[in-house]
């Protein structure tokens, strides 16, 4: 409702400011069209005729201005504070809501728009504990707010364990998003959606644990709780606290099928076992030497990229030239302590060498490929890699490099290195 207000008070205090510029004496900016100019010109008579408009639209845009300075802008800062905080919570919430819902929707046929489900939709459910009991498998995939791909999980299980389990740990998000109460304590419709959460019938039956090895849908009523808590996943998804979304998908039949007996004779455990060999072979097949520097931002890339992108690592000052050779890739980190070394160094390389160049992205982007003229050297490809910088002592961008882009970075490694798409 405040957000409606605000909004409101915004397209009025515009409306003041072009009625208070019309009926001022100010004068009218040459550079403007014709059309403009000459609606904001007023006869010195109009003026005098509408000063007390004038004044009125004067007295409103100062208030206003008071209003959003001293009320608006403090609360969006703490409300921008409040949504880096509680992001993991509620991207957490939403991937547990997700799933319920995904779940209940598929394996009784209901209609996937949720915005049109009511209760007459859930009537199925109250009482219903025979085909909750049936197994099933569905996989969660999980996407930035971007629309990127993050991950991919496969799970078995039936709909009663499965809605049970997610139910216990929405409850143990909920009570972790209060902690942070006082960040959001401006922000009435997120509170309201908690302590809805909190009511809610579905959820509140499963807090002791007595009541754990219930069936899910046990309790008569339970078509309003799924119906209250759809409706609070879309209002909850749409307050865009959220970083990242999920969507999933059940398994057909057959598939469920084949996917109980894989994961029962091995098959699966096989199959992420021959996923890591094969790593291990692109790795052995594609030797590939990543430089780095001991710059701090360099470090935190190098530091993470090495637990999950499995190649050499080496830094400039423990680089060997000589043994460049026995790499069909080297990677060169250029960060704002190495570019000047650049230069001195790609002078010294005597042997043919494949490079990939991932430089630092600064404000105004550079290129670091002018730096490498030597004829040895084949310039592969120059990625980017995000890091903190600073104006006037102030730092910036400060979050970087963040997980969300090392991961990035090593999505495109990996594509050039291992021809992995």
């Amino acid at each position: 409702m405040k957000k409606r207000i605000n909004y409101a008070l915004l397209i009025i205090t515009i409306l003041c400011l072009v009625i208070a510029i019309k009926l001022s004496s100010m004068p009218v900016f040459e550079f403007l069209p014709n059309p403009i100019k000459s609606f904001f010109i007023t006869a010195p008579h109009t003026q005098e005729q509408f000063s007390f408009i004038y004044d009125l639209a004067m007295d409103f845009i100062l208030s206003a201005l008071f209003y959003f300075i001293v009320d608006v802008v403090p609360e969006q800062i703490k409300i921008h504070k409040a949504k880096k905080l509680l992001s993991p919570q509620v991207n957490r919430l939403l991937e547990y809501m997700e799933q319920i819902i995904s779940i209940i929707v598929s394996v009784y046929e209901r209609n996937p728009n949720l915005n049109e489900l009511t209760n007459k939709d859930f009537l199925i459910l109250d009482g219903e504990t025979i085909i909750a009991n049936q197994e099933i498998s569905y996989l969660t995939t999980t996407y930035y707010s971007n629309g990127k791909r993050k991950t991919a999980v496969h799970s078995y299980g039936t709909p009663n364990r499965i809605i049970k389990d997610k139910i216990i740990q929405i409850n143990k998000v909920v009570e972790q998003i209060k902690n942070f109460e006082y960040f959001y304590s401006d922000y009435t419709e997120l509170i309201e959606y908690i302590r809805i959460i909190e009511s809610n019938d579905l959820l509140n039956w499963y807090k002791s644990k007595e009541k754990n090895e219930s069936p899910c849908f046990l309790l008569q009523g339970t078509n309003k709780g799924v119906t209250e808590f759809t409706s609070l996943y879309s209002k909850i998804k749409k307050l865009k606290f959220n970083t990242e979304y999920t969507s999933t998908t059940l398994d057909t039949k057959s598939a469920t099928e084949k996917y109980k007996q894989e994961r029962d004779d091995g098959t699966l455990l096989k199959h992420v076992f021959d996923c890591q060999q094969k790593q291990q072979n692109l790795a052995i097949s594609n030797p590939t030497l990543i430089v780095g520097s001991k710059k701090y931002t360099t470090r935190i890339l190098t530091d993470f990229l090495s637990k999950r992108f499995k190649v050499t690592y080496t830094n400039f000052e423990c680089l060997e030239l000589d043994k460049l050779s026995d790499f069909k890739y080297v990677v060169f980190i250029v960060d704002s302590t190495t570019r000047k070394f650049m230069t001195y160094m790609q002078s010294k390389i005597k042997i043919p060498v494949n490079v990939i160049l991932l430089s630092e992205a600064t404000p105004i982007r550079r290129s670091s490929k002018k730096l490498f003229k030597s004829t040895n050297i084949t310039i592969i490809d120059e990625l980017f890699f995000e890091s903190g910088w600073k104006f006037f002592s102030i730092p910036l961008n400060k979050e970087e490099p963040s997980e969300n882009s090392i991961v990035e970075i090593e999505g495109k490694l990996r594509s050039i290195c291992f021809n992995d798409k």
